[in-house]
Protein backbone atom coordinates (compact mmCIF):
# COMPACT_ATOMS: atom_id res chain seq x y z
CA UNK A 1 0.00 0.00 0.00
CA UNK A 2 0.94 3.82 -0.74
CA UNK A 3 1.04 6.37 2.16
CA UNK A 4 -1.57 8.75 0.49
CA UNK A 5 0.88 11.97 2.84
CA UNK A 6 3.71 10.78 0.75
CA UNK A 7 1.83 10.64 -2.77
CA UNK A 8 -0.23 13.91 -2.26
CA UNK A 9 -3.46 12.77 -4.02
CA UNK A 10 -6.05 15.84 -4.51
CA UNK A 11 -4.47 18.07 -2.71
CA UNK A 12 -3.85 21.49 -3.63
CA UNK A 13 -1.06 23.31 -2.69
CA UNK A 14 -1.19 26.86 -0.59
CA UNK A 15 -1.21 28.74 -3.94
CA UNK A 16 -4.23 27.22 -5.27
CA UNK A 17 -6.07 27.65 -2.03
CA UNK A 18 -4.97 31.13 -1.56
CA UNK A 19 -6.11 31.99 -5.10
CA UNK A 20 -9.66 30.27 -4.71
CA UNK A 21 -10.13 32.45 -1.71
CA UNK A 22 -9.15 35.32 -3.12
CA UNK A 23 -11.35 35.09 -5.68
CA UNK A 24 -14.08 34.31 -3.92
CA UNK A 25 -13.67 37.36 -1.47
CA UNK A 26 -13.45 39.67 -4.48
CA UNK A 27 -16.46 38.09 -5.88
CA UNK A 28 -18.27 39.01 -2.59
CA UNK A 29 -17.03 41.94 -2.25
CA UNK A 30 -17.95 43.38 -5.81
CA UNK A 31 -21.43 41.74 -6.13
CA UNK A 32 -22.27 42.34 -1.86
CA UNK A 33 -25.48 44.92 -2.64
CA UNK A 34 -26.49 42.70 -5.77
CA UNK A 35 -26.40 39.96 -3.26
CA UNK A 36 -27.66 41.37 -0.30
CA UNK A 37 -31.02 42.62 -2.41
CA UNK A 38 -31.35 38.77 -4.65
CA UNK A 39 -31.62 36.97 -0.95
CA UNK A 40 -34.39 39.21 -0.09
CA UNK A 41 -36.14 38.60 -2.95
CA UNK A 42 -35.44 34.58 -2.98
CA UNK A 43 -38.53 33.12 -1.43
CA UNK A 44 -39.17 29.43 -2.39
CA UNK A 45 -41.82 28.98 -5.10
CA UNK A 46 -39.35 31.48 -7.01
CA UNK A 47 -36.26 30.31 -6.39
CA UNK A 48 -36.13 27.80 -9.92
CA UNK A 49 -36.47 30.50 -11.98
CA UNK A 50 -34.98 33.49 -10.21
CA UNK A 51 -32.00 31.19 -10.04
CA UNK A 52 -32.13 30.95 -14.42
CA UNK A 53 -33.00 34.77 -14.83
CA UNK A 54 -29.95 35.12 -12.23
CA UNK A 55 -27.85 33.26 -14.20
CA UNK A 56 -28.82 35.12 -17.65
CA UNK A 57 -28.13 38.54 -16.56
CA UNK A 58 -25.00 37.56 -15.08
CA UNK A 59 -23.61 36.16 -18.28
CA UNK A 60 -25.11 39.08 -20.37
CA UNK A 61 -23.34 41.39 -18.01
CA UNK A 62 -20.24 40.07 -18.67
CA UNK A 63 -19.62 37.70 -15.05
CA UNK A 64 -17.91 34.69 -15.52
CA UNK A 65 -19.01 31.50 -14.52
CA UNK A 66 -16.69 30.65 -11.64
CA UNK A 67 -17.93 34.81 -10.67
CA UNK A 68 -21.82 33.64 -10.65
CA UNK A 69 -21.79 30.21 -9.55
CA UNK A 70 -20.26 31.92 -6.06
CA UNK A 71 -22.74 34.47 -6.06
CA UNK A 72 -25.46 32.21 -7.10
CA UNK A 73 -23.93 29.74 -4.28
CA UNK A 74 -23.74 33.00 -1.88
CA UNK A 75 -27.31 33.51 -2.15
CA UNK A 76 -28.88 30.22 -1.70
CA UNK A 77 -26.46 29.61 1.21
CA UNK A 78 -27.84 32.95 2.72
CA UNK A 79 -31.19 32.61 2.12
CA UNK A 80 -31.53 28.64 3.46
CA UNK A 81 -32.11 27.25 0.40
CA UNK A 82 -31.94 23.91 0.26
CA UNK A 83 -31.95 23.22 -3.32
CA UNK A 84 -28.61 24.41 -3.79
CA UNK A 85 -27.78 21.89 -6.50
CA UNK A 86 -30.48 22.90 -8.48
CA UNK A 87 -29.06 26.33 -8.57
CA UNK A 88 -25.80 25.80 -9.60
CA UNK A 89 -26.69 23.78 -12.71
CA UNK A 90 -29.15 26.90 -13.44
CA UNK A 91 -25.48 28.60 -14.00
CA UNK A 92 -24.20 25.40 -15.82
CA UNK A 93 -26.40 25.67 -17.98
CA UNK A 94 -26.89 29.37 -18.42
CA UNK A 95 -23.07 29.12 -19.61
CA UNK A 96 -23.13 26.31 -21.57
CA UNK A 97 -25.75 27.98 -24.05
CA UNK A 98 -24.38 30.82 -26.65
CA UNK A 99 -25.01 34.19 -25.37
CA UNK A 100 -27.97 34.62 -27.66
CA UNK A 101 -29.95 31.85 -26.08
CA UNK A 102 -29.71 33.06 -23.08
CA UNK A 103 -32.36 34.44 -21.39
CA UNK A 104 -32.36 37.20 -18.90
CA UNK A 105 -34.00 40.53 -18.65
CA UNK A 106 -37.83 40.03 -19.34
CA UNK A 107 -38.15 37.09 -17.44
CA UNK A 108 -35.97 39.16 -14.47
CA UNK A 109 -38.03 41.81 -14.21
CA UNK A 110 -41.32 39.97 -14.34
CA UNK A 111 -40.62 37.89 -11.87
CA UNK A 112 -38.85 40.41 -9.51
CA UNK A 113 -42.09 42.65 -10.00
CA UNK A 114 -44.00 40.15 -8.93
CA UNK A 115 -42.00 39.22 -5.67
CA UNK A 116 -40.88 43.06 -4.90
CA UNK A 117 -42.93 45.62 -6.44
CA UNK A 118 -42.17 47.66 -9.60
CA UNK A 119 -39.57 50.29 -8.26
CA UNK A 120 -37.52 47.87 -5.87
CA UNK A 121 -37.34 45.88 -9.57
CA UNK A 122 -35.94 48.68 -11.03
CA UNK A 123 -33.15 49.17 -8.21
CA UNK A 124 -32.41 45.79 -8.15
CA UNK A 125 -32.01 45.54 -12.15
CA UNK A 126 -29.80 48.35 -11.77
CA UNK A 127 -27.74 46.79 -9.64
CA UNK A 128 -26.95 44.41 -12.47
CA UNK A 129 -25.61 47.60 -14.35
CA UNK A 130 -23.32 48.38 -11.34
CA UNK A 131 -21.94 44.68 -11.71
CA UNK A 132 -21.70 45.05 -15.34
CA UNK A 133 -19.29 48.20 -14.81
CA UNK A 134 -17.24 46.39 -12.17
CA UNK A 135 -17.11 43.99 -15.11
CA UNK A 136 -15.20 45.88 -17.13
CA UNK A 137 -16.60 43.44 -19.95
CA UNK A 138 -19.39 46.64 -20.98
CA UNK A 139 -18.39 46.58 -25.04
CA UNK A 140 -20.97 44.98 -26.94
CA UNK A 141 -23.19 43.91 -24.12
CA UNK A 142 -26.62 44.46 -24.13
CA UNK A 143 -28.18 46.98 -21.53
CA UNK A 144 -30.08 44.87 -18.57
CA UNK A 145 -33.17 47.61 -19.02
CA UNK A 146 -33.52 46.51 -23.01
Amino acid sequence: MTDIETVGIATPNSHELFEQARKVIETLRLHSRLIERLVDAWRPEHRHNLALWVSGALRKTGVGKTEAKIIVKTICLLADDQELDDRLRAVEDTYRKSIEEVKAWSGLRQELVTLIGEEAAEKLLHLFQATKDKSGETKGKKNCTS
